[in-house]
């Protein structure tokens, strides 16, 4: 049985990324974007919520999280945060906001033949929905996830909350996952979204005519692979040259 394409846009905030898949350039089924700030959210339902399918689109005033309930955002609309020590934003700006368990809304409107891309853009958040996704088993319906890694900005957590999950995904095999550093490439934000998704292997089942990317992207995506694979730092030979390649192929 095929399942769904589904493209869940958690952190949608005004519809940046929204904008780009509503072209007819893609071949989602449904869209369900999440954005639990009230002004960001009535200026998405204000531009989209009168568009006619396809795809289906769900709007959902609360953020996923690990929890379900209220709770403060800090700072406001863009870069508002769940940790006040969010570099960059106001903490006596205070929002409550509702959020949801992510592996409880995977269970309910996601069903496992379903091809589920995920943008996770969400100030903080993305290391507490993975690690509950993965702690459900939900993370398995995940086709990918394109993580945006904004932990870095809060001191109380920074580096080391990103390098345990990154760890832990080695641990337990999970590789349906892109970096925004890796993957959003380009100068506008429909570009970055296109390319992402261009990139993919599967790009065919969800884009009418995958664009390829431009040489100098090429060249960029590969020299930040390099970068994050620490290769630039150690001498060059066979060793080096077959991981490199194992690597690439696994990707």
């Amino acid at each position: 049985m095929t399942g769904k394409k589904i493209f869940l846009d958690v952190g949608a905030h005004q519809g940046e990324t929204l904008e780009h898949l509503v072209t007819g350039e893609h071949l989602f089924d449904e869209i369900h974007c999440f954005e639990p700030m009230p002004e960001p959210f009535q200026i998405l339902n204000d531009r989209f919520g009168s568009h006619a399918p396809p795809p289906a689109i769900h709007f959902h005033m609360f953020g996923l999280a690990s929890f379900s309930g209220e709770k403060n955002i800090y700072g406001e609309n863009l870069g508002a945060s769940l940790f006040a020590d969010r570099e960059g934003i106001d903490p006596d700006l205070i929002t409550r906001c509702r959020f949801r368990r992510a592996s409880d809304f995977f269970r309910e409107h996601i069903a496992a033949e379903d091809l589920v891309i995920m943008k996770l853009n969400v100030e903080g958040a993305e290391i507490m929905i993975m690690h509950d996704l993965l702690d459900s088993g939900e993370a398995a319906k995940i086709k990918n996830v394109m993580i945006d890694f904004d932990i870095f900005d809060v001191p109380s957590e920074g580096k080391d909350a990103a390098k345990a999950l990154v760890r832990r995904f080695k641990r337990e095999g999970f590789r349906s996952y892109s970096t925004a550093r890796l993957a959003m490439l380009g100068r506008r934000g429909d570009n970055r979204t296109r390319n992402w998704l261009a990139s993919l292997p599967f790009a065919k089942e969800l884009m009418r005519a995958p664009p390829s990317l431009p040489l100098h992207l090429k060249i960029a995506k590969w020299r930040r692979f390099l970068m994050r694979t620490h290769l630039r730092r150690r001498r060059w030979g066979v060793k080096s040259l077959f991981r490199l390649l194992r690597s690439a192929v696994r990707r």
